[in-house]
């Protein structure tokens, strides 16, 4: 095969991944929206009414079985209570087939070491989610 069919076919590769990865992007959670408010409830108990859930995204890679949302603090009580990211994953459950649960929280690198590498490029729309030694661990 001559030497620029081989470069063609390449580059017509290295486009069509591209677009592939710009097609896959984390969407708002329709109907996922009531089981993760759930999930987070559950997480703040009695602290819930201090806060307001937002940017909540449900990841489209390689499924929809993980979700990010921002836990904000209300303006009356932002002196104590600290915002945080949560990163949510949905699992099996007996009774509803399936349910979402926090699988990591805080304010920096969350879900790195837990969510794999490309969910959480989707979810946070950033190339490197992670520190390098995350990154390189969890492809």
């Amino acid at each position: 095969m001559p030497r620029r069919s081989v470069a063609s076919i390449l580059t017509v590769l290295i486009l069509s991944a591209a677009l592939a990865g710009t097609a896959a992007a984390a969407t708002g959670p329709g109907k996922q929206r009531k089981g993760i408010v759930s999930a987070l409830n559950t997480l703040l108990g009695q602290d819930k009414s201090k806060v307001v859930y937002k940017r909540i995204r449900v990841t489209s890679v390689p499924d929809k079985t993980w979700a990010i949302a921002n836990v904000d603090a209300k303006p009356a009580f932002e002196s104590t209570f600290q915002s945080f990211v949560t990163v949510l994953v949905k699992v099996p459950d007996l009774e509803s087939q399936f349910r979402w649960v926090v699988a990591d929280l805080g304010s920096a690198f969350v879900g790195c070491g837990v969510a794999p590498v490309p969910v959480l490029r989707d979810l946070t729309g950033t190339r490197r989610p992670c520190p390098p030694a995350a990154f390189a661990e969890r492809r």
